[in-house]
């Protein structure tokens, strides 16, 4: 079990950030819209900019140990985000609108493909020296 952890150390590290991160985008989410009544649409994008940055550098510094050039890092890895960020609020946006599943329902499945998404570009576009 210890080798299966270390030979997947990066991604256990960022599963750990991210599950964090997800744990704070949740609550916001939950806060906002279930308990304030504020629409998923606008709740969304709050939700997730707020811990982005706290994500830059904890993934930077402790799942990548990445010492390259921070602001050609900072910019690639908002763009990661934001990319992967639109293709998620466009899959919660079908589900909910097309499919009538559950905003938080949805949030849940968009943030399992934004996890996805975003460890596949962080780890090949951003972080990949």
């Amino acid at each position: 079990m210890i080798d299966l952890l270390l030979r997947y150390r990066q991604l256990v590290k960022f599963g750990l950030v991210g599950a964090a991160n997800t744990l704070f985008t949740f609550s916001i989410i939950f806060i906002l819209n279930k308990v304030l009544g504020i629409s998923y649409l606008v709740v969304n994008p709050i939700a997730y900019f707020l811990p982005t940055i706290t994500s830059f550098y904890f993934n930077r510094k402790w799942t990548f140990r990445s010492e390259g050039d921070v602001k050609k890092e900072g910019f690639l890895f908002f763009l990661v985000i934001g990319i992967v960020w639109l293709v998620q609020y466009c899959l919660v946006f079908l589900l909910v609108e097309q499919i009538g599943v559950d905003p938080l329902i949805a949030q849940i499945v968009g943030m399992i493909v934004f996890t996805g998404l975003n460890f596949a570009g962080q780890k090949f576009i951003t972080f990949k020296n």
